[in-house]
């Protein structure tokens, strides 16, 4: 199996975390929401061949200023507004506004994006996982583990996402 980049692009709450899990097998490492570093610091980590994906939350609003664009990616769509209830659950401040702005972007991913772009439903992510396997890591996939990774509960420190977020004043955007 020979390790190449990718990248999951999708609104919070939407299974990165546990996508990067997931996709982090033998020689393929899947970050999770390196954004947060800005985009120099993810175009370092993603093109140095130390880090072979990354899931994650924020590379949406950043987009336009990438310019590795030419990697398979995946788009996970989950709806704008359950993303928000969920938020708000957590004390996240936002806007249904933004999320849907974001989610629409992530619709029209090719518009922004030369790679590959596969787009699954939130809903259908779980039974996506060798149509997901194949396009970010090419080969390899091992159905039992990702079948008994589906039960896994991953939750990610929201506290400690929320100050990166913070720091950078990208709150107005979660």
């Amino acid at each position: 199996m020979q390790a190449k980049p990718f990248l999951v692009f999708a609104l919070p709450r939407s299974r990165t975390l546990w996508l990067s899990n997931a996709l982090t097998y033998g020689p393929a490492v899947c970050h999770h929401d390196l954004c947060v570093y800005g985009v120099a610091e993810l175009e370092r980590v993603i093109t140095s061949g130390t880090c072979v994906g990354v899931a994650d939350t924020g590379i949406i609003i950043l987009l336009e200023q990438m310019r590795f664009q030419i990697y398979p990616a995946v788009a996970v769509h989950r709806d704008p507004a359950e993303v928000y209830a969920s938020l708000r659950r957590l004390g996240v401040e936002t806007t249904l506004e933004s999320l849907t702005e974001r989610a629409q972007k992530l619709r029209e991913l090719e518009r922004y994006w030369e790679g590959p772009v596969l787009h699954v439903e939130y809903e259908d992510v779980d039974r996506s996982g060798e149509r997901i396997w194949n396009h970010c890591i090419g080969e390899g996939f091992d159905s039992q583990r990702w079948e008994r990774l589906c039960d896994m509960k991953v939750e990610v420190f929201i506290d400690r996402e929320l100050e990166k977020f913070r720091e950078r004043k990208w709150l107005s955007h979660t």
